[in-house]
């Protein structure tokens, strides 16, 4: 499309926006804009339910550690009033509270293991949604073209047909009747277009 083409679609887009308010660009980037608009929020959305399970498993974590350690207080009681009750004391009753404590601890390490495993796919998520919501903002931000990006851009939409029209309208003070216009089109088209006449 040349840039006289581009430049009269333009005017009836532009029209058309004065007119009722909106144009295919108006109406397409409404459109692109609450698209965009939506994706955003169910990241959001995911990255806060994410962050909301994460808190959960942290408090399970220290609910069961706390478990865990009231278990280790009772079985030791037991071991010491069995101990008491007995009469018995020594290596056998240091070696039952060192086993009851490695169980404690293990079962501590484990408890730890398989939160971490469940947090793994909440981070990920976190991640990953992140990741997404830079990539609609870094969209957002490519969509935005600045004026003189428009000029450029129309710039390089000159092609030969505009060269001639342009030469041809400036070309004799306006006193050139249309078949030394035309005439003068044909040279000029094939000296542009590379043809012979």
């Amino acid at each position: 499309m040349s840039l006289f083409q581009s430049l009269i679609a333009d005017t009836f887009s532009t029209a058309e926006l004065l007119v009722t308010g909106e144009n295919d660009s108006t109406r397409k980037a409404d459109a692109e804009g609450y698209n965009r608009g939506v994706r955003k929020e169910n990241q959001r959305r995911l990255i806060e339910n994410a962050n909301e399970n994460l808190n959960a498993l942290e408090q399970d974590r220290a609910a069961m550690h706390n478990q865990i350690e009231l278990s280790e207080a009772q079985a030791q009681a037991q071991i010491n009033v069995s101990a008491a009750t007995a009469g018995v004391r020594g290596g056998s009753v240091n070696a039952q509270s060192q086993s009851v404590s490695r169980n404690a601890a293990k079962a501590g390490r484990g408890v730890d293991k398989r939160i971490e495993q469940q947090q793994d796919q909440y981070l990920a998520q976190i991640g990953r949604s992140t990741s997404t919501l830079l990539s609609i903002d870094r969209q957002e931000k490519q969509g935005e073209t600045s004026f003189l990006q428009n000029m450029f851009k129309r710039a390089g939409q000159i092609d030969s047909t505009d060269l001639m029209i342009g030469e041809s309208l400036f070309a004799g003070n306006g006193s050139t009747t249309e078949k030394q216009l035309w005439a003068s089109n044909t040279k000029k088209h094939a000296r542009y277009s590379g043809e012979k006449l």
